[in-house]
């Protein structure tokens, strides 16, 4: 997912525990077959799919997250990188990160 996502090496340990956390999240989703019946891992234990497989996203995906209007020629929004999905949140609920900021 790291790779694929092109993230940089400085930047990886931060985000190696959402990668694998995306990761198990999106394993409910594989194809199973149990008792002649194929279907995801998630519903044959829950009855149904997750509501966040109508809003998926791919991990390290860009986006600009909205925070405000600061002045007509200001800022709108802040470009986030997604992580995965929000826990105990509506579908459309999404975790984000920015890129640390070096000092100088």
């Amino acid at each position: 997912m790291l790779d694929t996502a092109n993230v940089p090496e400085k930047e990886r340990g931060r985000l190696v525990t959402h990668a694998i956390q995306l990761a198990v999240q999106l394993d409910g989703l594989r194809i199973v077959e149990i008792n002649g019946k194929a279907a995801t891992r998630d519903e044959h234990m829950y009855g149904e799919k997750p509501k966040r497989t109508k809003n998926m996203k791919k991990f390290g995906e860009c986006g600009v997250v909205k925070e405000g209007k600061n002045g007509k020629a200001g800022s709108r929004g802040i470009a986030m990188m997604f992580v995965g999905y929000a826990a105990n949140r509506e579908s459309d609920s999404y975790e984000c990160t920015t890129p640390r900021q070096e000092k100088q």
